[in-house]
């Protein structure tokens, strides 16, 4: 798969964006909810960065640029953001899990606490 960062991913693609990508140092996913959203349920792997921290901008921004990133929130909308001032930092590679965890978890794909 070569998409670019601006693109959605459908819960089937990001899965298999995981499967492809978890051996790669270079290869992050991202939950951008809240901590306590975050410690509901997951997917395994994901680091927490909420999107509507004070500190989010600066967080995201000390990360690596030219890794791979899967980000996602609850149902979308979050991560469409974050992707987008992911963007305007020069990010090269993220992908957003449209429809969030929630569309995930709706598909069947597996979560962890």
């Amino acid at each position: 798969m070569n998409r670019k960062i601006g693109e959605d991913v459908t819960p089937r693609e990001a899965y298999d964006i995981i499967m492809n990508g978890n051996s790669d140092e270079g290869f992050s996913i991202l939950d951008v909810r809240t901590r306590r959203e975050f410690t509901r349920e997951k997917i395994e792997g994901a680091i927490n960065i909420d999107f509507r921290s004070e500190t989010f901008k600066g967080d995201i921004g000390r990360r690596d640029k030219s890794d791979k990133y899967l980000i996602y929130c609850r149902s979308g909308g979050r991560s469409k953001k974050a992707r987008k001032l992911m963007k305007e930092l020069g990010f090269c590679e993220v992908y957003n899990l449209h429809g969030g965890i929630t569309q995930w978890m709706k598909e069947g794909f597996p979560t962890t606490v």
